[in-house]
């Protein structure tokens, strides 16, 4: 093996994240293309999707009830063994588990953003409130206008990021409940 190839067997084995890899490892060991899975189902469930998501929703099956949902797994997996589906099983537990550290994260990071926030504006009402009588106007507006559109300004800014970040329970649920489908597959 040339200096070349070792290269490029080395690069197929080098993974920058967790996620997708295991997404590469589902297209390529199971014929999974999560993200277009993922699409039909927030699609059949009534999932709000963006426009990016609703363009690449055009090559994807729309399914409008979970019978046929159920159907098209059925038929995507039944020409795969007993031990295909079992290891494609482990692969869904694999990517559930991948979900639940993702909810703590978020959460610690939601509740310090919140904690920083609170205490820079309460930093800086103890220090307007500290001003002299001439300054009564400029008080009145800081505290009355202003810090108020900061914290509104501030919880928008974190619903803005946080929102798509907490779309796990989709995510999860569709992971589950494909589960289901490939475990009724295999106790058949």
């Amino acid at each position: 093996m040339g200096k070349q190839d070792m290269k490029k067997y080395n690069m197929d084995y080098v993974r920058i994240s967790k996620s997708p890899c295991m997404n590469e490892i589902g297209k390529k060991k199971y014929g999974f293309d999560y993200d277009k899975a993922l699409l039909e189902y927030k699609y059949f469930v009534g999932e709000k999707m963006s426009r990016k998501e609703w363009k690449k929703l055009k090559d994807c099956k729309k399914c409008n009830s979970y019978f046929e949902w159920e159907k098209s797994v059925m038929n995507e997996n039944k020409e795969k063994t007993k031990i295909q589906l079992t290891e494609f099983e482990h692969y869904l537990d694999n990517k559930i588990s991948m979900l639940k550290p993702q909810k703590n994260v978020y959460t610690i990071l939601c509740s310090a953003f919140l904690g920083a926030i609170a205490t820079y504006l309460c930093d800086h009402i103890n220090h307007f409130f500290n001003l002299e009588n001439d300054y009564q106007f400029t008080l009145f507006i800081v505290i009355i206008i202003i810090f108020p559109f900061l914290i509104i300004f501030a919880v928008w800014i974190m619903c803005k990021v946080m929102l798509p970040l907490w779309s796990t329970n989709t995510e999860s649920t569709f992971l589950n409940e494909y589960r289901k489908i490939i475990k009724r597959m295999l106790d058949k």
